[in-house]
């Protein structure tokens, strides 16, 4: 009895060593992609990829090249090299897919790229990013049409998304140095300066005037458009002080 006892027990532990090595610690992203050329090749080219928002002009392809690399890499941690090899190269054909109606769609949506582009760089990703997200959104609909190849479809809805995109930059572009402008003659209007200081606060307003219209003719023109609405707030701003004097004038009588 005691003899089938230390067998049934050393094979008990035998079997628990086995085990643990069969295991062995998991792998994290950064060994996988070092150890397996092909998924660290299919990471790449997303990246690049992105970089050249292709994540945009050919959504689902780069999704669904995006969902190939994960499944590739819970299949190495996994330690099943041959299916990850395996999802990996289909990624990277379906990522080659992508790039191809990519190229169709800067094509097609040349014009659209250009004023969002302008958008961005009047800072339209950080005064309305909510905006700006649901004209991207817009524009996945639209280039998700080429990658269906419904080229006519996705002509039609170039010219509303690039007045989407003019808006939203001319919006950005006011809500700078002539937002500033405004919210100051706002201001001098509500301390009464219409009425107190009418010279130097219809100045204010004429300044406005011009910087609005400015960027509403050119919308290139932001030096000098910046230039009117910053004399518009330094003339809101006198009159204000002009008010405030003639006030606390009347006051001590």
């Amino acid at each position: 009895m005691l003899n089938i006892c230390k067998r049934f027990c050393f094979s008990l532990l035998l079997t628990t060593i086995l085990a643990g090595c069969a295991t062995g610690p998991t792998l994290t992203q950064e060994q996988i992609l070092a150890q397996n050329e092909r998924i660290a090749a299919l990471d790449k080219g997303l990246r690049d990829a992105a970089a050249q928002n292709v994540d945009n002009l050919a959504p689902d392809g780069y999704a669904s090249a995006r969902a190939q690399l994960d499944t590739a890499l819970a299949e190495a941690k996994a330690d099943r090299a041959a299916s990850a090899n395996s999802e990996a190269a289909a990624g990277l054909r379906t990522l080659a897919t992508a790039n191809q109606h990519a190229e169709v769609s800067r094509d097609v949506f040349r014009e659209v790229i250009e004023a969002r582009n302008k958008a961005l760089q009047a800072g339209a990703d950080r005064t309305f990013p909510e905006r700006l997200a649901d004209l991207d959104k817009e524009f996945r609909k639209a280039a998700n049409l080429i990658e269906r190849d419904d080229i006519t479809a996705a002509k039609d809805r170039r010219p509303r998304l690039i007045t989407g995109y003019e808006n939203l930059q001319l919006a950005a572009l006011k809500e700078g140095t002539v937002e500033a402008a405004q919210a100051a003659i706002a201001d001098a209007k509500n301390k009464g300066a219409a009425k107190y200081a009418p010279k130097t606060f219809k100045l204010a307003e004429d300044e406005m005037k011009l910087a609005e219209s400015v960027l509403e003719a050119d919308r290139t023109e932001t030096d000098r458009a910046n230039t009117h609405a910053k004399r518009a707030k330094y003339l809101a701003e006198q009159s204000i002080w002009v008010t405030e004097l003639i006030k606390d004038f009347k006051r001590r009588d």
